[in-house]
């Protein structure tokens, strides 16, 4: 074929896949963007001891971050009957912070969301979530924190969540691509 004929054809194309379809009801949370590490293995991402970062900086905190890493653990294990238990542990949690702890009231607002969802809708709902979790849970670094957290990205959602235990557990898409991901530096 003739480059007349080619570029014409994927000009088309690239429009046409590229089309909006119609307006989505729910609002978009911002998508973090940029590399997935700083480092030269970026495609692999890095190995989990060495992306974990001790949190919390209170006890309270502590409790949110663990029931929100207790949440990603049932959906990664398609377990809707658990992800409900931890949805109302969450929001247990999120009630104890201090009402100034920042992104506090987005977090409440985001977890109440979830609450009467199936698997597949308290996978999305967790998805905004995570969002201002990482950012609450990076905020919340200490020295003397209880816990060791790693960030992990799903390239194919694209998707963050928090893990405290080596070994991809991807809760976006459970047992069909349980181990799809990478863990990102601190």
């Amino acid at each position: 074929m003739s480059r007349a004929v080619i570029v014409p054809l994927v000009a088309v194309s690239v429009l046409w896949g590229c089309g909006e379809g119609p307006p989505s009801e729910r609002p978009k949370v911002p998508v973090v963007t940029g590399p997935i590490v700083e480092h030269a293995e970026a495609s692999a991402g890095v190995a989990f001891g060495a992306s974990t970062f001790p949190c919390c900086s209170t006890t309270e905190l502590t409790a949110v971050v663990g029931a929100f890493v207790g949440l990603g653990e049932a959906l990664a294990a398609d377990d809707a009957s658990a992800a409900s238990e931890r949805v109302g542990a969450l929001g247990s949690a999120l009630a104890a912070l201090p009402p100034e702890t920042p992104s506090a009231a987005e977090l409440v607002a985001l977890s109440g969301r979830m609450a009467g969802q199936d698997l597949e809708g308290m996978r999305e709902e967790f998805l905004d979530l995570s969002v201002p979790m990482l950012a609450t849970a990076r905020d919340g670094r200490s020295d003397g924190g209880a816990i060791r957290v790693a960030v992990a990205f799903c390239p194919m959602k694209p998707g963050r969540w928090l893990q405290v235990t080596d070994g991809i557990k991807n809760p976006y898409y459970g047992a069909s691509m349980l181990t799809c991901g990478v863990f990102e530096a601190p």
